[in-house]
């Protein structure tokens, strides 16, 4: 009964507006349009949503200017025009209209028809921040988190976090929590970042599920459960969150949280590689290096390599690096697999670093120089590169054999100075 007056009352309201719209109520023209657009008491046709939303606009109505905006920026009845949309968001803005303002501010942010500016997008975040939008709140820590289009500060980041998480926002939640667990514009808290992440992951937000499943994974915050783990990267992954995909894999691949089955995890990261995800396609290369969960192909395994290499991947550069040194599923070039160590090195890979320490201790690839070979394998050392550390201690290692060169060349110029 209660379902059929409901039904009943949907309809009269429907009529009532149907009625007050072709009168020329722009508010009703535009909760008309909006009926149409969503299918709400009536089929959905985006044709007539856009009419109506057109007569609601051409009476300068902000809610109507937003809503044809929607429409050219989706191509709804009308060509699809992202700079005509913009034009109707800022119109609709400028009257204080919320989602107007929110539209504004994400084209300027995306540079979406128009050029990209972040100071403006702050500007127009800030407005719909402080009306109490938690959206622009999240969007405006994200700004002052990384210093785009403001001047960076953690400090400002968390306390917009913290009034978009307030109102319950799972991007704020989530954010809040990365500062938590980061220690940036706030002290370090553990358990208070799982807290936020189970939050944020329980609302569906799946960067949080990834989080909390790295919090139960590495036992931060909350007991290690690598169960727990797998659940909420699973959960990550089922909503196609390539961090999720990834984690999921790796977890079947180490037998983490599940039963270790090597092929479902190739299959994963296939699936997040394909995504074009740099992690997962090194991880895969990898997988066709060995053999893991597939045949073994060293000729993919390089096209993947260097697919993650392309992304600025310093693992990935250093494989690609060895297949050059080993010439494996490419022409051996020990020049080429030298410069591509010196690339991973320079971003801090500890593998890369010590072997292009070696390939100047040996003369591989370039020219010998103890002291470059000696300068690498410090740094990879100082990383806790087990070999690395027994080179620099060992009597016969390029450690024992620097300080020799350097003692004959102390000993060289002093004679020289004698001399003089």
């Amino acid at each position: 009964m209660s379902k059929s007056h409901k039904s009943r009352n949907e309809e009269e309201d429907l009529k009532e507006i149907r009625k007050n719209a072709q009168r020329g109520d722009p508010e009703a023209q535009f909760q008309l349009a909006v009926c149409y657009c969503l299918g709400k008491g009536i089929r959905k046709n985006l044709k007539k949503a856009e009419e109506w939303f057109r007569k609601s606009a051409e009476q300068n109505h902000p809610k109507g200017l937003n809503g044809l905006g929607n429409c050219y920026y989706n191509g709804w009845n009308v060509e699809q025009d992202r700079q005509h949309a913009v034009e109707l968001y800022r119109q609709s803005a400028k009257q204080g209209y919320l989602s107007g303002i929110l539209n504004l501010a994400g084209c300027y942010d995306a540079g979406e028809g128009m050029p990209k500016d972040k100071k403006k997008a702050v500007y127009w975040y800030r407005k719909a921040a402080r009306q109490g939008s938690a959206e622009a709140q999240s969007h405006l820590g994200d700004h002052y988190y990384n210093g785009d289009g403001v001047r960076k500060s953690y400090t400002e980041a968390v306390k917009w976090y913290r009034l978009a998480a307030g109102q319950g926002d799972a991007w704020g939640m989530y954010n809040l929590g990365n500062c938590y667990r980061e220690g940036r514009g706030v002290k370090k808290y553990p358990a208070r970042a799982a807290k936020l992440y189970s939050e944020a992951a329980q609302k569906g937000n799946a960067n949080a599920q990834v989080m909390l499943g790295y919090c139960y994974g590495e036992g931060k915050g909350v007991p290690e459960d690598p169960k727990k783990a797998f659940f909420w990267f699973q959960k990550a992954a089922d909503q196609g969150n390539h961090y999720g995909i990834y984690n999921l894999a790796y977890s079947y691949e180490d037998g983490c949280g599940v039963a270790q089955d090597r092929k479902q995890a190739f299959i994963l990261y296939r699936k997040a590689a394909r995504q074009g995800f740099p992690a997962a396609q090194n991880n895969l290369g990898h997988c066709y290096s060995q053999g893991n969960g597939v045949r073994k192909s060293r000729v993919q395994a390089v096209k993947w390599f260097r697919l993650a290499a392309a992304q600025g991947d310093e693992t990935a550069i250093y494989n690609l690096g060895l297949c050059y040194e080993g010439g494996f599923g490419v022409e051996k070039d020990l020049s080429k697999a030298a410069e591509l160590y010196s690339e991973a090195a320079r971003k801090g890979d500890e593998n890369a670093q010590y072997r292009l320490g070696r390939f100047y201790y040996f003369g591989k690839g370039v020219k010998c120089d103890w002291e470059e070979a000696f300068r690498w394998i410090k740094k990879a050392a100082r990383q806790g590169h087990a070999e690395a550390r027994e080179k620099l201690k060992s009597n016969t290692g390029i450690g024992f054999f620097y300080k020799k060169m350097r003692s004959a060349q102390k000993q060289q110029k002093a004679k020289a100075n004698q001399k003089t």
